[in-house]
């Protein structure tokens, strides 16, 4: 879902801006690049939040991706991809003069996505168009679910409909391990480690 995946974006930027020291404007810059760049991967799937994000712009960017690459989780979800990602974010930062921390946190946002994709059951074709094979990081039981399904439980003998949502791991789990790394990763910052 888009949020988890803005979530873990922006805790894997703040862990490495800990890590490396970086100044605050570019930790937290770089939170929020890194978090709106770990979206970009659902380019290609009608229903994602990168794909209605700018109306008909985005729409149209996703319905060529679709029609030209086969659908969702084929070319942005792969190794291909994230070079020319990697690629476009490195020129479109160089030709604006900008400093290169905003490319790296493209960069990064991007590749996250494919990384948390990986622990998910579906994981990733990272070898596309030259293989359909789909990798993961995770054995298959041990694979994250996404997403909450609602199902209608019926009381006996009252005849009342209850609505019951069933959360994947990924609220259970992932979510909660990515807000405490995005936390403990601010605590550092401020603390200058």
């Amino acid at each position: 879902m888009g949020h988890t995946h803005s979530l873990c974006g922006a805790a894997g930027w703040l862990a490495t801006s800990a890590y490396l020291h970086l100044r605050p404007a570019a930790a937290f810059g770089g939170a929020a690049i890194c978090g709106l760049a770990a979206v970009c991967n659902d380019i290609d799937s009608k229903r994602s939040e990168a794909s209605r994000s700018l109306g008909y712009v985005t729409g149209i960017v996703s319905w060529g991706i679709r029609k030209s690459c086969g659908g969702h989780r084929k070319i942005t979800h792969s190794l291909l991809g994230i070079a020319l990602f990697a690629g476009g974010a490195a020129l479109a930062v160089q030709a604006a003069h900008w400093p290169m921390w905003i490319a790296w946190a493209l960069i990064l946002g991007f590749v996250n996505h494919t990384v948390m994709d990986m622990l998910t059951k579906e994981g990733c074709p990272l070898l596309w168009p030259w293989s359909m094979v789909h990798f993961a990081l995770l054995p298959r039981f041990l694979r994250v679910t996404t997403g909450g399904k609602t199902r209608r439980k019926r009381r006996r003998n009252q005849g009342r409909v209850h609505h019951h949502l069933r959360r994947g791991s990924e609220y259970v789990v992932v979510q909660p391990l990515a807000a405490l790394a995005a936390l403990g990763s601010v605590i550092l910052l401020a603390l200058g480690r």
